[in-house]
C-alpha cells in the first residue's frame, strides 16, 4: 500500500490532499515510430487528473500533464485519473530526470535515487561520421534512462564519450540499442579505471587536489566533479592526501 515518503521538507503523508509524484523510470523508444520517451511516475499522494498543472520541483517550471498512459507491454491506455500507489506514464520530451518530483502547491523534493560508482569504463566511438547526430541523440536518451553514466574531461577537446557502468553487460546493451534503434554502429575502447569518487569541493580546492598520477578528474553528465581511479588503493591514497575534501562513492544530488 502507499506509505509516507521522506523529503526535503520532512515526512510527506500518503494521505496528503495535494498531488505528489516521483519519477522512478524513464524509457526511450517504446514506440520506435515516434522516438518517444516515457517517464514512469509513481503517485505518492493526492489525485492525478489528466491535463492538470503541476510544479516541476527541480526546475521550478509549471507543466501541464496532457498525455498520460497506463503502459502494459506494447499496449497503452489513456489515463484520466490515478491515486496513491498507481503508476502513470507521461510522454517525456526531455523535461524529466530520474528522481524528479512533480507536485501541486509548494515545491517538494522527495529523496533522490542514488547513483552508484561504476566499475567498468570505456570510450565509445561512432564508426560512421555521417551518423554522428543519431549517435549523440541515442546516447542522450539512453543516459536519461540511467542504464549507463557518462564522464568528460573538460581539458580535452575530444568528442568521444567516456562511459561508466557497474556491469560490462550494460555496454553490450547500449551498443545493441544504438545499432538496432538508432542505426549507429560503434567501436569500444576499454579503459583501466575501476571506480569513481564524486568530489564535494569548491573550485579552489579542486585545482589544488593531490591526485595519484593514474587518476583522472572529470565531470559527469550532470556537471558534478568526480575522480576516476584504477584501484581502491589509489582512492584511499587520494583521500589521505586531501583530508579537507569529501569523496563519495554514491551521488544522490540531481
Amino acid at each position: 500500500p502507499p506509505h509516507d515518503r521522506l523529503s526535503d521538507v520532512g515526512r510527506i503523508s500518503a494521505t496528503r490532499k495535494e498531488f505528489l509524484g516521483f519519477v522512478f523510470k524513464i524509457q526511450a523508444n517504446l514506440d520506435p515510430r515516434h522516438r518517444d520517451r516515457i517517464a514512469f511516475v509513481r503517485v505518492c499522494a493526492g489525485q492525478f487528473r489528466r491535463d492538470m498543472e503541476v510544479l516541476h520541483a527541480r526546475t521550478g517550471k509549471k507543466l501541464r500533464l496532457r498525455r498520460a498512459h497506463r503502459v502494459f507491454g506494447q499496449e497503452r491506455e489513456t489515463m484520466d485519473e490515478a491515486f496513491p500507489g498507481d503508476i502513470i506514464g507521461l510522454v517525456n520530451p526531455g523535461e524529466f530526470r530520474l528522481g524528479d518530483t512533480i507536485c501541486e502547491g509548494t515545491a517538494v523534493n522527495l529523496e533522490p535515487l542514488p547513483q552508484f560508482s561504476p566499475e567498468n569504463f570505456a570510450i565509445l566511438r561512432c564508426r560512421e561520421t555521417d551518423r554522428r547526430k543519431q549517435f549523440q541523440r541515442g546516447l542522450e536518451q539512453l543516459l536519461e534512462e540511467g542504464a549507463i553514466q557518462m564522464f568528460s574531461d573538460p581539458r580535452l577537446s575530444t568528442r568521444d564519450p567516456l562511459l561508466g557502468a557497474v556491469g560490462m553487460l550494460q555496454f553490450d546493451v547500449v551498443r545493441f540499442r544504438l545499432e538496432s534503434e538508432y542505426d549507429t554502429t560503434t567501436d569500444i575502447e576499454w579503459l583501466p579505471y575501476k571506480l569513481a569518487r564524486w568530489v564535494d569541493a569548491d573550485l579552489e580546492r579542486l585545482h589544488g587536489l593531490k591526485l595519484s598520477y593514474t587518476a583522472k578528474l572529470v565531470r559527469d553528465q550532470l556537471g558534478h566533479h568526480a575522480v576516476l581511479f584504477q584501484s581502491p588503493y589509489d582512492a584511499k591514497y587520494t583521500e589521505r592526501e586531501n583530508p579537507t575534501v569529501k569523496f563519495s562513492a554514491v551521488r544522490t544530488s540531481g
